[in-house]
């Protein structure tokens, strides 16, 4: 009967506290608080009564964290910590310990009180970080007096915090810093608001040291470890320690579980993808990107609020950026990839003021496109997103896709269906620049696809620069011979200005598989630069000799690099086209000088990426396999492909 009442009491003041019954109404939570831990406190009593070893349940040790939780609710500013500390002041010292928090780390209730205070009072109109930092240093001394170590390091560690990013004194949080180590001793949150206070002056080598001293051994929960991590990834990215940077942003995600919202989750796995391309691991970094995108496309969620609508825009820039880098071989963005990182994982201080966020399907195609242009792109994911992109209705997203669906016709094992896409984008291109001169929102979805119009100049370029990257893409996988030339004059409608797209067509047919060598044109006066490059690719069809060859391939080349919308877009497989015909002619006894020129063309090929430095590269290596008078008449085509 003894342990009726005190459990009673226990359960009933638990009950209480569960349901949040006093939320902001200070006094009376700490009240309830101070009863509980006295209940408790009997209940173990009468529980070791009982037994010479007793056995006493988990919940005991673990009250104080539990109970700190429910204070969060009441804490919404500066005024309400300070109204607590009022309170706690006066309580004993064990019921003041059991209401900070309690002496364990690993639950980290005092960090998340002290959090709390902090969103409040930034949510706040009338922000006060003066007096919130004077709160902090009373708390610090607080707890120092309380015996209450992991919350004396807390409550440091936010002092150094407000002090360095809220008042933007990091001279007075440096001071604040080394101030409490001498009081408090080498904590691992202090140490960590330190580490950051110096990477942010650049004051790279000395933060990166604490990052290393505190990360292998500190004790505290997997949140806060992960917050740690994450700012020393973000020291090791400023030293431009990428393989470092990738490690830690990646053990800091690991730590996070689907408690956290996604915005940290896709945030800490795009800057983990950012570092590990930088680190020279693009297929794990595809991986990361891969797996940022799916958090934000299955939240589907087209309009969110701060901080996930930053770290959206980053994560787009970010993947934006790598594709740059990857597609441009003489424009490296290397330097604004290494700018982004740690942007999206920084959720506590973005902010995107102006713009229009990316909509879903913007990173459904942004992530396609990575695939598509990296080398180690998923075949996987690319079948898996094509007919997201492709089944949409949007009128921006369907209208500018050309180059994406351009990329998605290459890459195919059967591109019959490359015209209809490309008529079909023309149709949404001229519905989009009818809703603009209208004035209306083309960020939209039609009900049903818009009926076919005149065939413009421009459209008809695109729909034939279409057409010519996927013959490139076939003859680079040795597959000309399933050239679906019968679908695609069926796709194109009757609509005017599609007769010369049919005439285009017959010109390929021609050319590629007809009986005429077009040989001979290679040189003469024809009428556009597709005509050029069709007589190219027709003489590249057929047997050749070295010198045959290469002037086919230059006059092919040339004509490519001086189209802007072809020339990165086919950059790949024109190269891989141009190296497999090499190659074969390496293996025969049929170049005019064999022992320079084959040395010459299989270093070209070892030594360049696939892309216009490896066309570029075999060309002008081959230039020593033909004779003489050749050479000189093509030396100018080739000489340009270095640009």
């Amino acid at each position: 009967m003894a342990m009726l009442r005190p459990t009673f009491d226990f359960q009933f003041l638990w009950q209480v506290m569960q349901l949040g019954v006093v939320t902001g109404d200070i006094k009376a939570a700490v009240d309830i608080g101070v009863r509980l831990r006295r209940a408790a406190e009997r209940v173990k009593a009468g529980i070791a009564s009982l037994d010479a070893d007793p056995v006493i349940p988990d919940i005991f040790s673990e009250l104080a964290s539990v109970f700190a939780m429910t204070l969060l609710p009441s804490l919404s500013g500066m005024a309400d910590f300070r109204a607590l500390l009022d309170i706690v002041e006066e309580l004993g010292l064990d019921d003041r310990r059991f209401i900070l928090g309690g002496s364990s780390g690993e639950h980290d209730a005092p960090a998340m009180i002290l959090d709390t205070v902090w969103v409040g009072e930034d949510q706040r109109s009338d922000r006060d970080w003066k007096a919130l930092a004077v709160e902090l240093e009373r708390a610090f001394a607080l707890a120092l007096q309380s015996d209450l170590p992991v919350f004396a390091d807390s409550a440091a560690a936010r002092l150094v915090r407000t002090l360095d990013q809220d008042l933007n004194d990091a001279a007075a949080a440096l001071t604040a810093a080394d101030k409490a180590l001498e009081e408090l001793g080498r904590q691992p949150r202090l140490l960590a608001a330190k580490a950051k206070v110096l990477c942010r002056r650049g004051e790279t080598a000395a933060s990166l040291a604490i990052y290393n001293e505190i990360l292998p051994t500190s004790l505290m929960s997997a949140s806060y470890r992960a917050e740690i991590l994450r700012d020393g990834a973000a020291a090791a990215a400023q030293d431009k320690d990428w393989p470092l940077a990738a490690v830690r942003f990646g053990d800091a995600y690991a730590l996070l579980g689907d408690e956290d919202p996604v915005s940290r989750r896709a945030g800490y796995r795009a800057d983990h993808g950012l570092a590990l391309y930088l680190a020279g691991k693009t297929a794990a970094a595809l991986t990361a990107f891969t797996d940022a995108t799916a958090m934000i496309m299955k939240d589907g969620r087209e309009v969110v609020s701060e901080p996930f609508r930053s770290v959206r825009q980053y994560i787009y820039a970010g993947m934006w950026r790598v594709m740059g880098d990857i597609t441009r071989e003489n424009d490296s963005k290397r330097a604004e990839i290494e700018a982004t990182v740690g942007q999206a994982s920084a959720t506590e201080t973005i902010i995107w003021a102006t713009g229009q966020t990316a909509n879903l399907l913007y990173f459904a195609r942004q992530l396609l496109d990575l695939h598509l242009v990296a080398p180690d792109g998923d075949r996987s994911v690319i079948a898996s997103l094509v007919p997201l992109i492709q089944q949409s209705r949007n009128v921006i997203i369907v209208g500018t896709n050309w180059e994406t669906s351009m990329r998605i016709a290459i890459e195919s094992d059967d591109p019959s269906g490359a015209v209809r896409e490309a008529v079909r984008e023309t149709n949404y291109f001229a519905a989009l620049q009818r809703m603009r001169d209208r004035g209306d929102d083309p960020d939209v979805e039609l009900e049903s696809d818009p009926e076919p119009s005149d065939l413009s100049d421009a459209a008809a370029f695109l729909i034939v620069a279409r057409i010519v990257a996927v013959i490139v893409g076939l003859m680079a996988k040795d597959r000309l011979a399933t050239l679906p030339l019968g679908a695609w004059r069926a796709d194109l409608p009757e609509a005017p200005g599609y007769d010369r797209l049919q005439t285009f067509l017959e010109s390929v047919e021609d050319r590629l598989v007809g009986s005429r060598d077009p040989i001979a044109e290679l040189f003469a006066d024809l009428p556009s630069w597709e005509a050029r490059v069709l007589v190219g690719l027709g003489a590249v069809a057929r047997q050749r000799n070295a010198g045959e060859l290469l002037a086919a391939h230059a006059v092919v080349a040339s004509g490519l690099h001086r189209a802007p919308p072809l020339k990165a877009i086919v950059a790949v497989p024109l190269s891989r086209m141009i190296t497999k015909a090499w190659v074969g002619l390496c293996d025969a006894p049929a170049l005019s000088v064999p022992g320079i020129s084959v040395l010459a063309i299989q270093e070209a090929i070892a030594s360049t990426p696939v892309g216009w430095k490896r066309t570029h590269a075999v060309l002008s290596a081959a230039l020593l396999a033909v004779p003489g008078g050749v050479a000189r008449q093509l030396r100018d085509l080739v000489d340009d492909l270095s640009g």
